[in-house]
Protein backbone atom coordinates (compact mmCIF):
# COMPACT_ATOMS: atom_id res chain seq x y z
CA UNK A 1 0.00 0.00 0.00
CA UNK A 2 1.35 3.51 -1.15
CA UNK A 3 -0.76 6.02 1.18
CA UNK A 4 -1.95 9.01 -0.10
CA UNK A 5 -1.03 10.72 3.11
CA UNK A 6 2.57 10.83 4.49
CA UNK A 7 3.39 8.62 7.78
CA UNK A 8 5.41 9.42 10.17
CA UNK A 9 8.55 6.80 9.71
CA UNK A 10 8.21 3.88 12.00
CA UNK A 11 4.74 5.38 13.11
CA UNK A 12 2.10 3.01 13.79
CA UNK A 13 0.27 3.91 10.83
CA UNK A 14 3.50 3.19 8.64
CA UNK A 15 3.01 0.00 10.29
CA UNK A 16 -0.33 -0.15 9.21
CA UNK A 17 0.73 0.74 5.79
CA UNK A 18 3.64 -2.30 5.27
CA UNK A 19 0.72 -4.76 6.88
CA UNK A 20 -1.46 -3.74 3.87
CA UNK A 21 1.69 -4.02 1.41
CA UNK A 22 2.71 -7.91 2.98
CA UNK A 23 -0.86 -9.15 2.81
CA UNK A 24 -0.74 -8.49 -0.92
CA UNK A 25 2.40 -9.25 -1.12
CA UNK A 26 1.74 -12.68 0.60
CA UNK A 27 -1.26 -13.51 -2.35
CA UNK A 28 0.82 -12.54 -4.99
CA UNK A 29 -0.63 -9.39 -5.51
CA UNK A 30 0.39 -5.87 -5.87
CA UNK A 31 0.61 -3.81 -3.31
CA UNK A 32 -2.54 -1.60 -3.58
CA UNK A 33 -4.78 -5.14 -3.72
CA UNK A 34 -3.75 -5.27 0.24
CA UNK A 35 -6.26 -3.17 1.50
CA UNK A 36 -9.22 -4.64 -0.70
CA UNK A 37 -8.01 -8.26 0.74
CA UNK A 38 -7.59 -7.19 4.04
CA UNK A 39 -10.97 -5.85 3.78
CA UNK A 40 -12.63 -8.89 2.40
CA UNK A 41 -11.51 -11.04 5.00
CA UNK A 42 -12.85 -8.56 7.73
CA UNK A 43 -15.53 -8.46 6.25
CA UNK A 44 -16.14 -4.60 5.96
CA UNK A 45 -15.72 -2.49 3.00
CA UNK A 46 -13.27 -1.17 1.46
CA UNK A 47 -13.97 2.65 2.36
CA UNK A 48 -14.39 2.14 6.54
CA UNK A 49 -10.72 0.16 6.07
CA UNK A 50 -9.12 3.22 4.47
CA UNK A 51 -10.74 5.23 6.80
CA UNK A 52 -9.42 3.27 9.82
CA UNK A 53 -5.90 3.02 8.30
CA UNK A 54 -5.84 7.37 7.58
CA UNK A 55 -3.90 9.22 10.32
CA UNK A 56 -6.52 12.18 10.13
CA UNK A 57 -9.55 9.69 11.03
CA UNK A 58 -11.13 9.26 14.60
CA UNK A 59 -11.76 5.29 13.49
CA UNK A 60 -9.17 2.96 15.23
CA UNK A 61 -7.91 -0.23 13.66
CA UNK A 62 -8.14 -2.36 16.62
CA UNK A 63 -5.27 -4.90 17.93
CA UNK A 64 -7.40 -7.81 17.52
CA UNK A 65 -7.87 -7.30 13.85
CA UNK A 66 -4.31 -6.60 13.12
CA UNK A 67 -3.90 -10.27 15.01
CA UNK A 68 -6.26 -11.88 13.25
CA UNK A 69 -4.90 -10.11 9.34
CA UNK A 70 -1.19 -10.85 10.96
CA UNK A 71 -2.12 -14.82 11.28
CA UNK A 72 -4.22 -15.12 8.79
CA UNK A 73 -1.39 -13.28 6.15
CA UNK A 74 1.48 -14.00 7.84
CA UNK A 75 2.54 -10.53 7.03
CA UNK A 76 5.24 -9.48 10.13
CA UNK A 77 4.67 -5.79 10.06
CA UNK A 78 2.94 -5.07 13.15
CA UNK A 79 5.28 -7.60 14.99
CA UNK A 80 8.42 -5.68 14.06
CA UNK A 81 6.77 -2.39 14.85
CA UNK A 82 5.97 -3.78 18.42
CA UNK A 83 9.35 -5.17 19.24
CA UNK A 84 10.69 -2.02 17.80
CA UNK A 85 8.49 0.06 20.19
CA UNK A 86 9.99 -2.67 22.74
CA UNK A 87 13.72 -2.29 22.16
CA UNK A 88 13.44 -5.59 20.36
CA UNK A 89 13.62 -7.08 16.98
CA UNK A 90 11.27 -9.41 15.47
CA UNK A 91 12.83 -12.06 13.62
CA UNK A 92 10.78 -14.86 12.05
CA UNK A 93 11.75 -18.42 12.82
CA UNK A 94 12.74 -20.52 9.61
CA UNK A 95 10.91 -23.21 8.28
CA UNK A 96 12.47 -26.53 10.12
CA UNK A 97 12.85 -28.21 7.17
CA UNK A 98 16.10 -27.03 6.01
CA UNK A 99 18.92 -28.89 8.04
CA UNK A 100 22.36 -26.62 7.11
CA UNK A 101 23.17 -23.52 5.76
CA UNK A 102 24.01 -23.72 2.38
CA UNK A 103 25.97 -21.53 0.06
CA UNK A 104 22.69 -19.62 -1.24
CA UNK A 105 21.40 -18.57 2.49
CA UNK A 106 25.43 -17.41 3.39
CA UNK A 107 25.45 -14.94 -0.01
CA UNK A 108 21.78 -13.32 1.50
CA UNK A 109 23.56 -12.80 4.63
CA UNK A 110 26.42 -11.56 2.91
CA UNK A 111 24.09 -9.15 0.71
CA UNK A 112 21.97 -7.97 3.20
CA UNK A 113 24.72 -7.19 5.60
CA UNK A 114 26.33 -5.14 2.42
CA UNK A 115 23.11 -3.28 1.32
CA UNK A 116 22.65 -2.59 4.84
CA UNK A 117 26.41 -0.73 5.30
CA UNK A 118 26.04 0.88 1.73
CA UNK A 119 22.97 2.68 2.88
CA UNK A 120 24.31 3.64 6.11
CA UNK A 121 27.57 5.47 3.86
CA UNK A 122 24.84 6.80 1.16
CA UNK A 123 22.86 8.01 4.13
CA UNK A 124 25.58 9.87 5.47
CA UNK A 125 27.42 11.42 2.31
CA UNK A 126 26.05 14.77 2.53
CA UNK A 127 26.20 15.25 6.31
CA UNK A 128 23.07 15.52 7.08
CA UNK A 129 20.71 11.96 7.75
CA UNK A 130 16.88 12.94 7.52
CA UNK A 131 14.43 10.68 9.58
CA UNK A 132 13.44 9.14 5.95
CA UNK A 133 16.99 7.54 6.03
CA UNK A 134 17.43 6.96 9.09
CA UNK A 135 14.37 4.31 8.97
CA UNK A 136 15.28 3.15 5.70
CA UNK A 137 18.71 2.02 6.61
CA UNK A 138 17.06 1.13 9.85
CA UNK A 139 15.25 -1.63 8.04
CA UNK A 140 17.99 -2.64 5.93
CA UNK A 141 19.90 -3.35 9.20
CA UNK A 142 17.25 -5.38 10.00
CA UNK A 143 16.82 -7.54 6.88
CA UNK A 144 20.60 -7.94 7.29
CA UNK A 145 20.60 -8.86 11.28
CA UNK A 146 17.23 -11.39 10.05
CA UNK A 147 19.33 -12.84 7.47
CA UNK A 148 22.02 -13.38 10.23
CA UNK A 149 19.82 -14.91 12.60
CA UNK A 150 17.99 -17.13 10.03
CA UNK A 151 21.24 -18.53 9.00
CA UNK A 152 22.62 -19.20 12.75
CA UNK A 153 19.05 -20.77 13.23
CA UNK A 154 19.78 -22.96 10.24
CA UNK A 155 23.74 -23.89 11.02
CA UNK A 156 22.61 -25.13 14.43
CA UNK A 157 19.87 -27.05 12.79
CA UNK A 158 22.34 -28.77 10.94
CA UNK A 159 24.52 -30.39 13.90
Amino acid sequence: MKPMKPRPANGPHAALADLMTQIAASQGEEPAVGVKLAADFEGISIFTFYKMLDPDQQAEFSYTRVARLTAAFKAPAAAEHLAQLAGGMFVPLPDAAPAEADEAGLLKCARESTEALASAWAAKADGVVTPAERADVARHFNDAIAALLEMRARWLMGE
